[in-house]
C-alpha cells in the first residue's frame, strides 16, 4: 500500500466511525420508542450475565466511536499539525487533549466488545441448540 494509502486508511476508519456514531444514536433513540420485549425467565445468573452483556454492548456502541473521535483527534493535531478535521468532506470538532493515550482506550475497548459479541454469539447458540428456546428467533426480529 503506498504513501496514499497509508493516509487514506486512517481517514476511512474514522470516517466510518464517525458515522456509526450517528447510527447508534439512532438506535438509542428508536429502542426508546420501541422497548424490547419482556425478558424470558432463566435462572439468575442468565438473567445477571444478559443484562451485563446488554449494558456492555449498548456502553460500547457509544464509547468506541468516541474514543475513536478523540484518537483520531489527537492523531490529526499530533501528526499532521492541522487544527481541524474532515470526515467524508465534513469539517468535524477537534476534541480538546486531555493527555489521555485515547488511541490505546480505543483499540483495547474495540477488542474486549469483539469479545463480548462473541460471547453473546455463543450465548445465543446455546440457548436455541441447547435450551431449544426462542431467545435467537426473539433477538433476530
Amino acid at each position: 500500500m503506498g504513501d496514499h494509502g497509508a493516509k487514506l486508511l486512517p481517514t476511512v476508519h474514522a470516517s466510518a466511525g464517525f458515522v456509526l456514531l450517528v447510527l447508534v444514536g439512532l438506535r438509542l433513540w428508536w429502542r426508546r420508542r420501541h422497548p424490547p420485549p419482556p425478558a424470558l425467565t432463566a435462572p439468575g445468573l442468565e438473567t445477571l450475565a444478559a443484562k451485563l452483556a446488554h449494558v456492555a454492548l449498548y456502553a460500547a456502541m457509544v464509547l468506541i466511536p468516541f474514543t475513536g473521535w478523540i484518537a483520531y483527534t489527537e492523531h490529526v493535531r499530533r501528526s499532521l499539525g492541522v487544527r481541524s478535521a474532515s470526515l467524508f468532506g465534513l469539517k468535524i470538532p477537534l476534541l480538546p487533549d486531555l493527555g489521555i493515550n485515547w488511541h490505546f482506550i480505543h483499540n483495547w475497548g474495540g477488542k474486549l466488545t469483539l469479545l463480548v459479541i462473541g460471547l453473546h454469539v455463543l450465548a445465543a447458540l446455546k440457548h436455541h441448540f441447547h435450551d431449544k428456546d426462542d431467545v435467537l428467533r426473539r433477538m433476530l426480529r
